[in-house]
């Protein structure tokens, strides 16, 4: 079917329409030209079916417009180019589909100035794979090649005009990007070549021909080891073509031949290009030259070791420097240490002195009770006896009677020379042990003060020697004392344990607390406080710690080792964070 006749089937002309009309009706026409016309007319609507197909489904987009330029047909491919569909026969849409045509230069193109309306008007007799560009209405550019025909009737008068044209916008991209690649080869300062899968040269760029001295011509295709140097031995280059070989990147530093037999190093990589098969079909090298600066890290080495002794000469004015500096510094500790230890002196020398005054309290305090009680005591006696013996001619029973109250008199003092001896040196300690003589301890001390004192005991604490036991105790009446004349508690609990082969004391009031690092160091005391009781027990290798806050209750922590030798490796039973080291 000619070109020409695109826009109209033979099935939908009125002139063979006609003509076949009047053969089918022709009076006395034999029945053949009735089955000839019936065929031809089959034959027509399987043409017009096969053309309607091939323009639909065709690849190439098609249009067609009348003498006026008006758009009679299209196909959907034009439709998908064009971004919109218009509307057949509409005379506000001349020549082509689009909104907007645009040159290869990105110049607007007015619609009496496209190539359709130059063929329409005679301008050109047919356009043959001219570039222009479409304009979507969603903005979107599109590149084409359109290829235009004029329709004629019998007299040679253009009736119409058929336009087909194809999208070139990804190839036109692939190029570009293919120029852009090229471009990129050429100007990169790091030599490139390119390979085929054996090793033949076929593309290079200037920067090869700068670090080798060979041009193209002389470079493709001869082999890579056209550079190649006696540098590396076989298996550098086995290795080399093992890893591009099996798909992988390969990597180091090469030393090749210049064109002129001067060598040069390089870093350079090899990577293989795969096909859409995944086969390799290429290799793409690319060196860069770091001969300049390996001579310049040769030269740095050179300059290092020649700089050697300087810096030896340094690291000894430095050390000496070091030296001397240490030396003031540790001349400087000496002074601190100096000073701490004249303060530890006077520490101890006001320990001293406290417990010598704490000593001497307590003589003055035995000669009173001495001289007030059991010596009034005794002065009571012998004024009794002198009485009685005054009175020897009185009533025998007013003598009983004197008698009796001199007896009790008597069994008064002996009970408070007890008391005393007590308090100086309990027997029951040495005797009994630690636990029956502070049960009668804290039975005397409730009776006297009326706190509540509870006691929970271990009998392992006896296993403990005479010094650690004696240490407890004195402990327990110092901190007993300090409860009644500070605390203002209530009750008083105290625990005496074995743990771990260490003996533990817990002492622990309810009363108000108080800061305990004040109260160490209170110089005006006339008792030994937190400070000698943490002494008495630091002696015997023990570990003394309180936990108050004030308040609040106030715990003692005595831990004494079985062996009192280990006088500072006592590993605790007691983790809680609060206990501090008293002093």
């Amino acid at each position: 079917m000619p070109m020409n006749t695109i826009a109209k089937s033979p099935a939908k002309d009125p002139t063979v329409a006609d003509g076949l009309r009047k053969l089918c009706i022709h009076d006395g026409a034999p029945p053949q030209i009735h089955q000839v016309i019936a065929l031809a007319g089959e034959a027509l609507r399987a043409s017009e079916a096969r053309y309607h197909a091939l323009f639909e489904l065709g690849p190439m987009a098609v249009y067609c417009c009348d003498a006026e330029g008006v758009i009679k047909e299209y196909n959907r491919r034009a439709v998908e180019l064009w971004g919109r569909e218009p509307a057949p026969g509409d005379a506000d849409q001349t020549f082509f589909g689009t909104l907007k045509l645009l040159r290869s230069d990105g110049s607007y193109i007015p619609h009496d100035r496209t190539p359709m309306a130059d063929v329409l008007r005679g301008a050109l007799p047919a356009v043959c794979d001219a570039e222009v560009v479409l304009e979507r209405p969603c903005g979107k550019q599109v590149t084409v090649i359109v290829n235009i025909r004029p329709q004629k009737n019998e007299r040679a008068e253009i009736t119409g005009v058929i336009n087909c044209f194809y999208d070139i916008t990804e190839r036109r991209q692939t190029m570009e990007s293919l120029r852009l690649a090229n471009a990129a080869m050429k100007a990169a300062g790091n030599a490139i070549f390119i390979t085929d899968r054996d090793g033949f040269i076929e593309y290079i760029n200037p920067a090869f021909t700068s670090l080798t001295g060979y041009e193209a011509a002389e470079a493709i295709g001869q082999k890579a080891s056209l550079v190649r140097s006696d540098t590396h031995g076989q298996a550098f280059y086995h290795d080399l073509w093992q890893t591009v070989l099996a798909g992988k990147i390969w990597r180091g530093k090469i030393t090749n031949r210049h064109r002129k037999g001067t060598m040069y190093v390089s870093d350079q990589t090899i990577a293989p290009v795969k096909d859409h098969n995944g086969e390799i079909i290429h290799f793409v090298s690319v060196q860069e030259d770091i001969t300049e600066r390996m001579q310049v890290e040769e030269a740095q080495h050179r300059a290092e070791v020649l700089a050697a002794s300087n810096r030896k000469l340094e690291l000894e004015i430095l050390h000496r420097k070091t030296v001397e500096e240490a030396l003031r510094t540790s001349q400087a500790t000496s002074n601190e240490l100096l000073e701490n230890s004249r303060q530890m002196q006077e520490q101890l020398r006001q320990l001293s002195h406290q417990a010598l005054l704490a000593q001497e309290e307590e003589r003055k305090r035995i000669s009173r009770e001495l001289h007030d009680v059991i010596a009034q005591t005794l002065t009571g006696i012998n004024l009794r006896l002198a009485l009685l013996q005054k009175e020897t001619c009185a009533s025998t029973q007013e003598l009983h009677e004197k008698i009796a109250q001199t007896q009790q008199l008597v069994a008064d003092s002996v009970d408070t020379v007890h008391r005393f001896a007590r308090d100086l040196r309990p027997a029951m300690l040495d005797d009994l042990g630690l636990i029956p003589a502070l049960e009668a301890y804290l039975k005397d001390f409730t009776q006297q003060t009326g706190l509540q004192v509870n006691l929970k005991t271990d009998a392992g604490v006896e296993e403990l020697g005479s010094t650690g036991r004696t240490v407890l105790y004195r402990v327990a009446q110092e901190a007993l004392t300090n409860v009644v004349r500070h605390a203002r508690a209530t009750r008083v609990d105290v625990s005496l344990q074995k743990t771990n082969g260490i003996h533990c004391m817990v002492i622990t009031d309810n009363g108000q607390g108080f800061a305990w690092d004040d109260s160490l160091m209170a110089k005006n005391s006339k008792r030994l406080g937190m400070l000698g009781m943490r002494e008495r027990v630091e002696i015997i290798g023990g570990r003394f710690r309180v936990a108050s806050v004030p308040g609040q209750h106030t715990t003692i922590l005595v831990e004494i080792p079985a062996d009192t030798n280990n006088a500072r490796n006592i590993s605790s039973p007691y983790h809680e964070p609060h206990y501090h080291p008293a002093g």
